[in-house]
């Protein structure tokens, strides 16, 4: 929504739309934490989440890895999650 409002309407939040038209908002929130005393922590590689994107929660035993495709039309990406569990590793 913000690109059609600065597009259209040169408006530069959502808040301004609402206000103008007399509706009440809608706010959209995504959230997640983390739990260090687990070893939890935020994905270093997940610099922007995108729109209702929670940030990715990685610890020592969870990862993401990302794996740009190309060939496509656009932005292509796959994502593989690696689980370990150190008590069963050799």
């Amino acid at each position: 929504m913000p690109s059609f409002l600065k597009k259209l309407h040169e408006w530069h939040d959502e808040q301004q739309f609402f206000d103008r038209f007399g509706l009440d908002p809608i706010k959209w929130v995504v959230t997640s934490d983390i739990h260090p005393d687990r070893g939890e922590y935020f994905d270093p590689l997940h610099l922007k989440p995108g729109f209702l994107e929670a940030r990715r929660v990685c610890s020592d035993n969870w990862r993401f890895g990302i794996e740009i495709l190309s060939g496509h039309e656009y932005d292509t990406k796959r994502f593989s999650n690696y689980h370990t569990c150190p008590k069963h590793s050799r």
